[in-house]
């Protein structure tokens, strides 16, 4: 990966992170000790879902294109939408607004997971139709030809 682009998407990070927590934790009554599950149905929100869906896939594919392994960028999503969900499940939106969650939804990770999938399953058909790029056997790599 670029070393300048890993630079300023690190100072970037610390940024957000820092704003973020300025506003949770600024906050007296604050609990997170408290866990909480979001109860709502799947199609009550069918934007929300499809923000997971194609926000994850977009994030996996951006990040295989700036020089991670195809696993890599796929685990670092997936990590991204579980933070997500926890802080969400801790964060509630009652005070906080768009910082805070309606509570730990294992339906908006399926969606991310799926987004995950659907990325891999594209860019493989891509790959492999268009580029008639050849896959080599190696390491743990799911598109390996036999």
């Amino acid at each position: 990966m670029n070393n300048k682009l890993f630079r300023r998407n690190n100072f970037l990070a610390i940024i957000i992170l820092l704003f973020f927590s300025n506003n949770l934790f600024s906050q007296q009554h604050i609990s997170l000790n408290k866990w909480e599950w979001s109860d709502k149905p799947f199609w009550q929100s069918p934007a929300a879902n499809m923000g997971h869906f194609v926000g994850s896939s977009v994030i996996a594919y951006n990040l295989e294109k700036q020089g991670m392994k195809w696993w890599e960028a796929d685990l670092l999503t997936f990590t991204m939408g579980l933070s997500w969900e926890i802080k969400d499940g801790l964060v509630k939106d009652d005070y906080y607004g768009g910082i805070g969650g309606e509570g730990f939804s294992y339906k908006d990770l399926i969606a991310d997971v799926s987004g995950i999938l659907v990325n891999r399953a594209i860019t493989y058909a891509i790959n492999k139709i268009v580029y008639k790029k050849r896959y080599q056997k190696v390491g743990i790599n799911i598109f390996a030809q036999h």
